[in-house]
Parts: C-alpha cells; sequence; structure tokens
C-alpha cells in the first residue's frame, strides 16, 4: 500500500491541485492521506518526505532537473514545436524529481553540508522534521499515532474491511472489524466541507474529531464503534 513513489510526483499536490500551497490545507490533506494509507488493508510503505507532507518542488527550469526521461521529453516537445511555455508546463506537472530531492532535516535543510546531487529543498515554515518533531499538532505525529493505533489494535492491520456509504462522492469511509475491535474510519476527500452521513452504533473518536454533522474540507477521523 504505497501513495508516493521515486517515480511520481507527490500525491498531496494532486489532491491539492495548488491549494496546498497553504500551510493548514498542506497539512490537513497530508493527515488524510496518512490516515488512509495506516488504516487500510495492507503493508503500508512511507516513502521519504511523505510522513512531512512534502509536496512538489517549485522548479523553474529544466536545468535544475535530473529526471532524464523529463529532460529527454522536454526536448521532444520542443523539437515537436512546441512552445516553450507549454513544454516546461508538461514537464513540471509530471517530472519524478518532485518526489526525488533531499529531504528536509531542519529549517534551513540539514541533509549535507556539500552540495546535493538534486538541489532544492522545501522552505515552508513548519515542514522540516525537526519542527514538526516538536508540534504535537503535525502531519509527522499524526503518523506516528496513527502507527501506534495499528500497533495496538490488530482490527487496523489485520481485520475485515467494510465500506460505509460507499456511493456518498468524496465521503470515503470504511469500518475495519476483529471480534470485539470496531473502527470507523472517516474522510472528506475533498477541499469542501461535506455533511456527515449517518453511521449506526455508539462512535468515539480516538484521533481526529470532534465528529460534527459537517466534515472540514480533507477531514479525517478514526473512531471506535461501541
Amino acid at each position: 500500500m504505497f501513495l508516493d513513489n521515486h517515480d511520481n510526483p507527490r500525491m498531496l499536490s494532486k489532491f491539492g491541485g495548488g491549494k496546498e500551497q497553504d500551510p493548514a490545507v498542506r497539512t490537513a490533506i497530508g493527515k488524510m492521506l496518512a490516515t488512509i494509507q495506516l488504516t487500510m488493508r495492507g503493508t503500508p510503505f512511507l516513502f521519504q518526505g511523505q510522513e512531512l507532507a512534502a509536496t512538489n518542488h517549485a522548479f523553474t527550469e529544466v536545468e535544475q532537473l535530473r529526471d532524464v526521461e523529463s529532460i529527454n521529453r522536454h526536448a521532444d516537445l520542443l523539437t515537436a514545436g512546441m512552445s516553450p511555455v507549454d513544454a516546461w508546463g508538461q514537464i513540471l506537472a509530471g517530472t519524478r524529481d518532485h518526489a526525488r530531492v533531499p529531504m528536509r532535516w531542519n529549517p534551513d535543510g540539514g541533509f549535507s553540508e556539500g552540495a546535493a546531487w538534486l538541489s532544492g529543498t522545501d522552505a515552508t515554515p513548519g515542514f522540516s522534521a525537526e519542527e514538526q518533531w516538536a508540534d504535537p499538532d503535525s502531519v509527522l505525529n499524526w503518523h506516528r499515532a496513527l502507527i501506534a493505533l495499528r500497533r495496538k489494535y490488530r482490527a487496523l492491520t489485520i481485520g475485515d474491511l467494510r465500506w460505509v456509504h460507499r456511493r456518498d462522492k468524496y465521503y470515503f469511509a470504511y469500518q475495519r472489524t476483529l471480534g470485539a475491535q470496531r473502527f470507523l474510519i472517516e474522510c472528506n476527500t475533498s477541499g469542501k466541507p461535506l455533511k456527515r452521513p449517518r453511521v449506526n452504533g455508539t462512535i468515539v473518536p480516538v484521533l481526529g474529531g470532534p465528529r460534527s454533522p459537517v466534515m472540514e474540507p480533507w477531514e479525517a477521523v478514526v473512531s471506535r464503534i461501541y
């Protein structure tokens, strides 16, 4: 079970569509994606920086890239007569180098005192490993809380999965069950408020919440069902 890898742009930016430049939106999407990945069936694989809500890098020119596929395609597009602006737009949308820039360890980068093979690191305050480790509400610590839940409750690893209100657009929800352990995972996968459908049972949030009648954009909640 993976969302990010070395051959694709960042999933968070695919969901955000540019709105992730707002740190609050970036944090919310990062938590929502982590919730799905770490409560879904299968073995989760976290790719470097994903736990920090890494987004696509703001490359400005093809000379900054090291992705041979992107460099060659850019040349082919220009040879075919595409304008430089349109050619760069296509490359920037899909280059694999978005996920290959150095992981941001501290506010200044922290990867190395030397020059990295692929330069570029995020500069948004609050999204380095050092800053997020110290912030209890960070995406990194949300990942840690989810991992702790997985280790404590086997329903979140080997339990049955049953979809909830599967036809409700943007309401991505399911139950994980193993014996007396019952969990409800609810995610709003859109950037708009969403009316929360009714789910039977006594539902107590254990991560996220409270469960108000309207879900916030990108909201994610993990609850116990009793």
